[in-house]
């Protein structure tokens, strides 16, 4: 690529996303920040970092623009926009074109978009408004309301009856609440992680050339982190009562969620030596994503415990692969004549 053509493709570039920060301030569409963070994730990897300054410099100078418009700039909200558009795109590209390894890569995006999220729910917080009731508590109450309101417009259940229906949308209400916090953290990995993928997709379509960083079917879990979940269940043995109860709770969650991501990855582990047309095999994900909420009380729990043995047992012998791989790379210690 020629100099000039290289300074009009960071001209459109910045153009493009000065357009896409705009109209992202004007109608907060959630899909005009992840186009923003493909953008700004490849020109992260494949440029310098003084053009990677430029161009988030013209997104803030955008935003700000912007805000001008409504006579009133509200820091606070103007950084959370800035980070929401670019943040994990950034951290992806810079992961990539260092060539980090898979965990360090989804990690670093995660703690950008955990940021973002943090932000997010600090300009709400300080707007009065409650983040739990906003997003799952009013969901909650409108449909226990709903439900109850049925049932006794229907005039076949007694009072004890709705009273029970009241009681369990409360302990629902009660648990999730408790459960935010790990809610939060399960979320921002997985929106980075899919971001993640996607800037990467989109750096291999640019560059007509693969990125060598770990597959999803071949992530696995250290074999000491499957005692991490006893551990903690047998401190909530003993704690369960404390004031740490909550935070070991939250804790087990994310841990649990860390074995589910793993036993997944083993079935995707498996799923891929079908040869199936990958348009097949995502539709046969999405079928069973749909009944995970049928078969939820099975399905979740044993795609679990699939996690913890492929970290003990490595099912899919992949440290026996990376021993194969990696037992020739040092040149001092091939046998004689062995090239």
């Amino acid at each position: 690529m020629t100099k000039n053509n290289n300074i009009i493709l960071t001209i459109a570039e910045g153009i493009i996303l000065c357009v896409i920060a705009y109209f992202y301030k004007a109608a907060g569409f959630a899909f005009l920040a992840l186009a923003s963070n493909v953008i700004i994730g490849s020109t992260a990897y494949r440029k310098h970092y003084l053009s990677l300054a430029v161009e988030c410099s013209l997104v803030f100078a955008l935003l700000v623009f912007a805000s001008m418009q409504n006579m009133y700039i509200d820091l606070l909200s103007l950084l959370a926009d800035f980070l929401n558009l670019l943040s994990v795109g950034v951290v992806s590209g810079i992961m990539l074109k260092r060539k980090s390894g898979f965990y360090t890569s989804v990690f670093s995006a995660s703690f950008a978009a955990l940021a973002v999220i943090l932000l997010t729910f600090a300009v709400m917080l300080r707007d009065g408004k409650d983040i739990f009731d906003m997003y799952i508590g009013d969901i909650i109450n409108a449909y226990g309301e709903a439900l109850a309101r049925s049932l006794a417009q229907s005039g076949g259940y007694s009072k004890q009856v709705l009273d029970n229906v009241s009681q369990v949308f409360d302990i629902l209400y009660t648990t999730l609440k408790m459960f935010m916090p790990s809610v939060i953290i399960i979320s921002s990995v997985v929106s980075a992680f899919f971001q993640f993928i996607l800037v990467k997709k989109a750096i291999e379509f640019a560059e007509k050339q693969k990125l060598c960083i770990t597959a999803f079917s071949n992530i696995r879990l250290n074999r000491k982190t499957a005692y991490a979940p006893i551990i903690v269940i047998l401190l909530l043995t003993v704690l369960k009562k404390s004031l740490f109860a909550d935070v070991l709770y939250n804790i087990l969650v994310i841990l649990l969620f860390a074995d589910f991501a793993c036993g997944v990855s083993v079935i995707d582990f498996f799923f891929k030596r079908t040869r199936l047309w990958w348009g097949i095999r995502f539709l046969i994900y999405i079928i069973i994503l749909a009944l995970v909420s049928f078969l939820a009380a099975f399905l979740l729990p044993g795609v679990v415990i699939l996690g913890l043995l492929d970290s003990r047992l490595d099912l899919r012998h992949l440290e026996a692969a990376e021993f194969k791989v990696n037992i020739y790379d040092d040149p001092d210690d091939k046998e004689d004549g062995e090239k």
